[in-house]
């Protein structure tokens, strides 16, 4: 059995959910077949169910170990800032802040993962490597200090009865973009004549 280091565990069945890992500042057992790992907890209870099978799978074709600790997102947010701030870091860690990600990038706390992505890049989207391609002011050049493996986003939430208040049906809602964002400036406006405050709206980003 060869050593386990960060590297191989992303390469192999891992590399598909690792997001960084952070640099260590010793080797405490340079032959060690075991890597800590630390991932943010699934809002649905087959996320998590899944990624233990993933783990799992990769220890059964590896022989090699892995130390899991699933946590939910404020307890990971806590638990990151003061292992990097110890020096006591996990091998892999599912950023529970994305803002965490790069600005431990910034500071040189993160590994260059770059040639882990270049065996999978053409599996990414142009905007998920681009959130992972983080500046590095020590190194003063950017690079990938994490590997996408999920993508969120921004839902508009309509509430029904504040459109029948404006004299408005979902069936009125624009199906294209622009005109989908124009029309909810109108509701609101409705709705503030009525005497209606705190009426929010559609931002585009």
């Amino acid at each position: 059995m060869g050593n386990l280091s960060r590297r191989s565990v992303l390469r192999t069945s891992l590399a598909a959910a690792a997001v960084g890992t952070l640099a260590r500042p010793y080797i405490a057992n340079a032959a060690a077949t075991t890597a800590e790992v630390w991932w943010v907890q699934g809002f649905a209870q087959e996320e998590d169910i899944g990624f233990k099978k993933m783990v799992a799978d990769y220890e059964k074709a590896s022989g090699n170990k892995i130390e899991l600790s699933i946590l939910p997102f404020a307890a990971m947010r806590q638990k990151e800032i003061a292992a990097v701030t110890s020096g006591v870091v996990p091998d892999i860690v599912n950023l529970g802040d994305y803002f965490f990600g790069v600005l431990s990038a910034w500071g040189d706390q993160l590994v260059d993962l770059s040639d882990v992505i270049e065996t999978q890049k053409s599996l990414f989207l142009p905007t998920a490597l681009q959130t992972a391609y983080a500046y590095n002011n020590v190194a003063k050049k950017r690079s990938y200090y994490m590997i996408p493996h999920r993508m969120g986003v921004i839902p508009f939430h309509v509430w029904k009865s504040l459109l029948d208040k404006a004299g408005y049906k979902p069936s009125d809602i624009p199906k294209t973009w622009d005109a989908f964002l124009d029309f909810f400036p109108q509701v609101a406006e409705k709705l503030r004549a009525q005497g209606r405050r705190n009426i929010s709206m559609p931002i585009p980003l």
